[in-house]
């Protein structure tokens, strides 16, 4: 009846969410209780209204029942894949409160989607995308880490990369969270990935860098083929920080894999399409 109500006079729709959301952290009787939650994830499936959910919820007290958190996150996540730029950034900062309560199947499923916008052309998605991953990272319980050390593994490029980005608050906020992943993974990163000057005009240090993580990641992920992607990317200063790790990479390559696969695929994937004008300065 309640959501009928809200449906049939859109104007009302903030006021009864309001009332909605601030129930939830003083209903204690279980039967209201998941009514009010089922009302509150119906209203967030529903994109006319997920922002204004949303909103209310981010200024009301978190429920620190974790049956309550496991209903509501569904409608939370999915909120992350919207089109919307406002109701993305409302719904990570919501779950930036509850990271720390999510079981590992969800928190797990969040950082997959988390990783899908690194790069996102919305610079403030990427931003906060990074800053929850970070904060995922250090929410994952020791018996669980193995369960997603690929993904931090597959994260580590990414953030390596975009430490170059054009956005200063993007290249920023990449190196902390590139720290919280070494330390996840038992890694003392190399003093170079944190100066302050691009990678291009420092190539003895990219070197030490390339080396580093061409050492560490043998045998774990192909860092080489996944920085080739990133040779193709519509910022200039990420296609030419991947070109020079491709470069370096290529050194640390399994010997067996080099003598099998040679090394002219690597070229190849370089000069593709008119390549080497896009990286053109």
């Amino acid at each position: 009846m309640l959501v009928k109500n809200a449906e049939s006079r859109f104007e009302k729709v903030p006021e009864v969410m309001g009332v909605i959301c601030a129930q939830l952290s003083i209903i204690s009787q279980p039967r209201v209780r998941q009514q009010i939650i089922s009302t509150v994830s119906l209203f967030i499936s529903r994109p006319k209204y997920t922002d204004i959910v949303l909103s209310h919820l981010l200024c009301q007290p978190i429920p620190y029942d974790r049956e309550d958190i496991k209903r509501l996150l569904p409608s939370i996540l999915g909120s992350l894949c919207e089109t919307d730029e406002r109701i993305v950034l409302l719904a990570i900062q919501i779950l930036q409160k509850l990271v720390r309560m999510m079981d590992f199947t969800t928190l797990a499923a969040m950082m997959r989607i988390l990783f899908s916008l690194f790069g996102d052309v919305r610079p403030d998605v990427h931003h906060f995308s990074m800053t929850l991953f970070g904060a995922s990272i250090k929410s994952v319980k020791h018996t669980h880490k193995k369960g997603v050390e690929n993904q931090v593994l597959e994260s580590l490029v990414p953030l390596l990369l975009y430490s170059q980005d054009e956005n200063a608050s993007i290249a920023e906020e990449s190196k902390p969270v590139l720290k919280m992943c070494s330390k996840f993974l038992k890694w003392k990163l190399p003093q170079e990935v944190y100066g302050k000057d691009p990678f291009y005009l420092k190539p003895v240090e990219v070197r030490t860098i390339c080396k580093f993580f061409g050492k560490k990641c043998k045998g774990k992920i192909d860092i080489l083929v996944q920085t080739l992607m990133y040779s193709k990317n519509a910022k200039l200063s990420i296609r030419r920080t991947a070109v020079l790790f491709v470069g370096l990479l290529s050194k640390y390559m399994d010997c067996s894999e080099a003598r099998m696969k040679g090394t002219d695929w690597i070229q190849d994937a370089l000069c593709q399409d008119h390549f080497k004008e896009k990286v053109s300065p």
